[in-house]
């Protein structure tokens, strides 16, 4: 593989390191490590590559999201039951 073109953002070329790794599969690796300049999310590594979207990179998932209402229940009754208690209106009385 061969990387050719320019960076998309600065770096701090003090601060970038490569390293030779040995891979799972007995070969060899080569890891790249760029310090970035400023802060936040690169769309791309080099400019002549597509962008990407970077929006939902900070936000954090919302892991009942796709849940129905039922589901959303049976997972606090769930969880009370580990920890310990039930919850007001819940269907489990903790016997």
């Amino acid at each position: 593989v061969c990387l050719d073109g320019t960076l998309s953002a600065q770096v701090l070329p003090d601060e970038c390191e490569w390293q030779l790794d040995d891979d799972a599969e007995g070969g060899r690796e080569l890891v790249v490590t760029l310090r970035k300049a400023s802060p936040g999310w690169w769309d791309r590594v080099l400019q002549q590559d597509a962008p990407i979207s970077t929006k939902a990179f900070d936000e954090p998932p919302f892991m009942l999201g796709g849940m129905t209402d039922l589901q959303h229940e049976s997972m606090r009754d769930h969880v009370a039951r580990m920890t310990g208690g039930g919850t007001p209106g819940s269907a489990w009385d903790g016997r």
